[in-house]
């Protein structure tokens, strides 16, 4: 074999011991259906964060009070940038039983926005900055729980998938989404 390929159990080692682990490998590898379901995953997330939330940004925020949208219009964005410095400075790979829960709760606070978003533009409690600060910090939870796990799926398929395209398809499955949400 080539220098290029050659992997660990090729070269021999310097104290006379068997090496450990694998170079070409990762550790932990995860099966098809485990992949799947993190695409299925990402497909979700992508639909609602890219499709859906952003389009009811509005109905959800205004009938409050420009001020509230305002206020909505200025914290958002900062949401994904805030995933990608939890994600530098948390565990950047987490199970699937926690990446599932995470985007439960994501998705019963997305729920929440959407059903205020389709009550508009007289969902209950209008005016009040209470409902509106509950209503914007709830948009601004889902986005970052749905970036995150964005995130951490797309840390989970590139070193536990041995395939080198799977990160293809989860950028096709995520442009997909995108899609079909929007």
């Amino acid at each position: 074999t080539t220098d290029r390929y050659r992997t660990n159990y090729d070269r021999p080692s310097v104290d006379g011991q068997a090496p450990l682990q694998n170079e070409t490998t990762p550790l932990h590898s995860i099966s098809r259906s485990m992949y799947y379901w993190l695409l299925l995953i990402a497909y979700f997330i992508n639909l609602v964060l890219y499709g859906i939330l952003p389009s009811i940004g509005t109905y959800a925020a205004l009938p409050y009070s420009q001020h509230a949208y305002y206020i909505s219009s200025i914290i958002l964005p900062f949401a994904s940038l805030l995933s990608v410095v939890i994600s530098m400075v948390f565990r950047a790979l987490l199970p699937i039983i926690h990446i599932i829960s995470l985007c439960l709760v994501a998705t019963c606070m997305a729920a929440y926005v959407i059903m205020m978003a389709a009550l508009s533009p007289c969902p209950p409690l209008h005016d009040t900055m209470g409902v509106a600060i509950i209503v914007i910090t709830c948009f601004f939870l889902a986005q970052l729980l749905y970036n995150y796990i964005r995130i951490v799926i797309a840390n989970r398929i590139r070193t536990e998938w041995p395939p080198a395209h799977g990160l293809f398809w989860l950028g096709a499955v995520s442009q997909v989404g995108v899609f079909c949400g929007s």
